[in-house]
């Protein structure tokens, strides 16, 4: 939990927090623990809510793929949690660049427009080396030149 620290205590300013990717398993954790610190929560979801059922926060049903959807989630939020993503091992996937790279632009526009002050991108362990196995693996690892898959070279 010392992770989930640091990142909180970066959001002591700030008290209206908007996560999209909220139904996956980091984003509704994230979204539990900003409400059990008192944070205002505003989560997008695109179909699946079981994982935040009986959570006091707004809930914003929408796509990552619409601009539309992602100003809706950014009104009034001073930070976003951009946890979104589709996973994809293939070499050649429209779909994750769609998904996982020109929504993280959108994402960008939108908070602008909305006066969004900090966004916080939450990447992937595949985007890191992953030897020696017994080192902790962090974000001062080295990126992983391995890396082929359209999910894995987007998340860096």
């Amino acid at each position: 939990m010392k992770e989930w620290n640091l990142c909180t205590s970066l959001l002591k300013h700030y008290n209206e927090n908007c996560v999209n990717g909220a139904s996956g398993h980091v984003g509704n954790n994230l979204c539990r623990m900003l409400v059990e610190q008192g944070h205002e929560v505003k989560a997008m979801v695109h179909l699946d809510t079981k994982g935040l059922e009986g959570l006091p926060v707004e809930l914003v049903k929408g796509s990552i793929i619409s601009e539309a959807d992602l100003e809706e989630l950014c009104t009034g939020c001073e930070t976003v949690f951009h946890l979104a993503a589709y996973i994809s091992i293939h070499k050649r996937d429209p779909k994750c660049l769609k998904i996982n790279y020109e929504s993280s632009i959108r994402l960008h526009r939108a908070a602008r427009a909305k006066g969004v002050k900090k966004i916080v991108h939450f990447s992937s362990i595949h985007a890191y080396r992953q030897e020696p196995l017994n080192v902790v693996l962090n974000e001062s690892a080295t990126w992983s030149s391995a890396a082929t898959s359209p999910m894995t070279v987007r998340k860096r």
